[in-house]
């Protein structure tokens, strides 16, 4: 009784366990397994895959398949997967990607930024980035250097720390987040 390994996020509770589960089950018994998916971009579409791998990274559990759609390996994170159900006959034998990362595609577009951050959020801070790109401030503060893609996810990510965030640089992306929250703050005007 000294230690437990629970493999699902908090709150996500009896859906997340079966949906582990049935993943699991299709890899060992070398299964197809179809599922809807959610992209990080929100576009839905149903897959078939040839499950190979769980990977636990960046604290979410993640599938590396070769999706049948696509003909080659892809990344599904399994907290985007809905609808799963496994297929009838068995895989060919393939041998993942060592990596989970894919390699930047020719478009990849990252931005520098210099970020800070109140104390408060020094727990998430801890969470989130690499103890050599955290610089601890005399104030208590921690300034951050980071490169992230350039793209919605990272909008979201950066608004996600409200107050407790001052991005330092580069400018266009203070005006980029000051145009959102103007947005956010027109939503609840009304």
């Amino acid at each position: 009784d000294w230690l437990e390994v629970d493999f699902t996020d908090w709150g996500s509770g009896a859906a997340e366990r079966e949906n582990f589960a049935l993943v699991k089950g299709a890899i060992l018994a070398r299964r197809p397994l179809s599922f809807t998916y959610y992209s990080s971009a929100g576009e839905q579409s149903r897959r078939t895959v040839e499950p190979a791998r769980l990977v636990f990274k960046g604290g979410c559990w993640y599938l590396s398949a070769f999706c049948q759609k696509r003909q080659d390996w892809r990344i599904f994170r399994l907290m985007r997967m809905e609808d799963l159900s496994p297929e009838e006959g068995t895989c060919p034998s393939r041998r993942p990607p060592e990596r989970l990362e894919a390699p930047p595609s020719p478009d990849y577009r990252g931005v520098d930024l210099r970020l800070r951050f109140t104390s408060s959020a020094a727990w998430r801070v801890r969470d989130y980035f690499h103890p050599g790109q955290i610089i601890p401030l005399p104030d208590g503060r921690l300034l951050v250097e980071c490169n992230f893609p350039e793209d919605q996810w990272l909008l979201s990510f950066l608004l996600s720390f409200g107050s407790q965030l001052e991005v330092l640089s580069p400018a266009y992306w203070r005006e980029l987040l000051t145009e959102e929250i103007k947005k956010l703050s027109a939503v609840y005007e009304t």
